[in-house]
């Protein structure tokens, strides 16, 4: 059984969830206590943050498909 999900929804839950994480790890929110705390360097270049992005963006979509199918199978 394969339920319908609204892959527009999907992807909008995918881009808000990388609007809010890009956000709240800015330095200016709460990025610089997060690594300070999680002891955690700065980046030294952009080319070596594509990487965790891309899982990042990945799992978020993952995250938001599998809830919405489970939403639909409980509905």
């Amino acid at each position: 059984m394969i339920p319908e999900i609204n892959y527009w929804a999907v992807l909008l839950a995918t881009v808000a969830a990388m609007v809010i994480g890009s956000t709240w790890y800015t330095p200016k929110v709460f990025g610089t206590r997060w690594m300070k705390l999680a002891k955690v360097a700065p980046p030294t270049s952009s080319a070596s943050a594509w990487l965790p992005i891309l899982v990042s963006i990945v799992l978020a979509f993952l995250l938001a498909w599998v809830l919405a199918g489970a939403v639909t199978i409980a509905w």
